[in-house]
């Protein structure tokens, strides 16, 4: 099966890199999110299975708020791609229990298994419950 990925990025030049090398690596790639709202559009209509956030997504709501309202009322995997590397943000952003926490620029190859390890995971502990 081919994972359908959503990019959430407010940066068009780093969220089209990002879609780029998810394609080179087989994966379908939803149009990338820049925002908020735009994300819970995308998560509607394309029904991704798994979502690469940024963390500090323009905006009133960042990517943090946007990993609540996933994990809460839409039940997907989701990743957090981070610019800073500060303890506050990283503790905050781990509450919401993502698969992966990277910064930028993203080691491609530990991105890519962390997306399969994570979806598995995921599939395991959406079949247990």
């Amino acid at each position: 099966m081919q994972l359908k990925i959503c990019v959430v990025e407010d940066n068009i030049i780093v969220a089209d890199l990002l879609c780029s090398m998810l394609l080179k690596y087989g994966y379908a790639v939803t149009e990338p999110a820049l925002s908020y709202h735009m994300a819970l559009q995308i998560i509607e209509s394309e029904k991704p299975d798994v979502l690469l956030l940024d963390i500090d997504l323009a905006g009133e709501k960042d990517g943090i708020d946007l990993a609540w309202k996933i994990k809460d009322e839409y039940r997907l995997p989701f990743a957090f791609i981070a610019a800073q590397n500060d303890d506050g943000t990283f503790n905050k952003a781990q509450q919401t229990h993502p698969f992966g926490y990277f910064l930028e620029p993203v080691n491609q190859q530990l991105l890519v298994e962390a997306i399969e390890d994570g979806y598995q995971h995921f599939q395991s502990d959406s079949s247990v419950g």
